[in-house]
């Protein structure tokens, strides 16, 4: 932007979930969108040893790892965050950058490497919902798909 370049997607998402009014309405709520931002984080973060590995071996067990045990325990924590929250978004009772990170997650390159998440009601309503937003079905139907 104005011939400057920046780096590190969840900075740029949260610039740009501010200029448009999806990072929330009061500092707790910010609060709240980063907690699950940290957590898209981690999640993220277990997945790229994957692409790191060199051994076939210790690969197929840490993507059977992913697609299991973490997938179930990070699901699980955002399934009891919407739970919390009982508006069918993790914060407020509007989408917020929350909402399309974890959107992302089940709907972008990372759903090659997530196990089912069929169990997480909750998170498929809220997926269900996002992808029901007429900005976010315009740019999905828009979308350059990539694999993982």
């Amino acid at each position: 932007m104005d011939g400057q370049v920046y780096s590190q997607s969840i900075a740029i998402a949260v610039y740009f979930a501010r200029q448009n009014g999806y990072y929330g309405k009061s500092d707790i709520e910010c609060l709240q969108i980063d907690q699950l931002l940290d957590l898209y984080s981690d999640y993220l973060d277990i997945s790229k040893h994957l692409f790191f590995e060199a051994d076939k071996d210790k690969k197929a067990e840490m993507l059977k790892t992913l697609k299991g045990p973490d997938t179930q325990r990070y699901f699980g924590y955002f399934e009891r965050l919407l739970k919390q929250n009982g508006t069918g978004f993790f914060v407020g009772k509007e989408l917020t950058l929350a909402d399309i990170a974890v959107f992302d997650l089940v709907t972008g390159w990372m759903k090659n490497f997530m196990g089912p998440i069929d169990n997480f009601p909750l998170v498929n309503a809220l997926v269900d919902k996002v992808a029901a937003n007429d900005k976010i079905k315009a740019y999905m139907a828009k979308r350059k798909v990539t694999e993982g």
